[in-house]
């Protein structure tokens, strides 16, 4: 399988106590925003739900974007044209303004979400490295369903330990805009209960944590079953 992976999304979003947020804090904090040197956007929106929405717009697909609501904000990436390193700086340069802007002492809560891409290099058709070689269903799945199958996917659930941080919810199936990739997306939520949350280092060690997770345990584990060979 092609090592180097193709990240399409990037986000995380952070949790606090719930508080009322008027219009004029809001327009404040994206001036504010505008003259940090981390972030990019150049477009607002405020309403309800979302408060609001600040966001930038690259190429035909690419979006840099902050949502605010009355417990919560996130910071995403879609459809990644740029490193980890800065969606680092820029989470971290948001988060630091709304602790200082708005008294926010702590984050109750933190989710990662990250969605790519792997390539594989033995199959086709991510569909039958799936069901045939990784899952061994060659031949027993279409005289049971008595009809195609044009998707499904794995998912796995690995809770919280002593010894890892943050609940991760993993995803893997076909890639439906190329054959031959393999979709990944891990969901990570870290609770203040299991990991400290109180300052961007914290933040950002969850958010290289769950793209470390990506690359050094779902690559390998996948890799072994991309082989010209039948896996036993």
């Amino acid at each position: 399988m092609q090592s180097e992976d193709r990240p399409i999304h990037f986000s995380t979003e952070l949790v606090f106590d719930k508080r009322e947020f008027d219009k004029a804090e809001l327009q404040q904090l994206y001036f504010d925003l505008t003259q940090s040197p981390d972030v990019d956007y150049d477009n607002s929106q405020f309403g309800q739900v979302p408060l609001a929405r600040f966001y930038t717009q690259r190429g035909e697909k690419s979006q840099s974007m902050m949502v605010i609501l009355p417990d919560r904000f996130g910071v995403l990436e879609e459809w990644v044209d740029i490193p980890l390193s800065e969606f680092i700086d820029k989470a971290t340069a948001v988060s630091a303004k709304m602790m200082e802007q708005f008294g926010i002492d702590e984050y109750r809560a933190q989710t990662v979400l990250m969605r790519t891409t792997f390539g594989l290099s033995h199959f086709d058709d991510s569909r039958k490295f799936i069901f045939d070689q990784l899952c061994a269903q060659k031949g027993k799945i279409m005289s049971f369903f008595q009809r195609p199958v044009s998707s499904g996917s794995l998912r796995f659930v690995l809770p919280a330990t002593p010894q890892h941080d943050g609940t991760f919810h993993i995803s893997i199936e076909p890639y439906k805009e190329s054959p031959r990739e393999l979709y990944v997306e891990v969901r990570a939520i870290f609770a203040a209960q299991h990991t400290s949350l109180l300052n961007e280092g914290d933040l950002e060690n969850n958010i290289r944590l769950t793209r470390e997770f990506i690359n050094e345990n779902i690559f390998p584990f996948l890799d072994q079953y991309d082989t010209a060979q039948p896996v036993e």
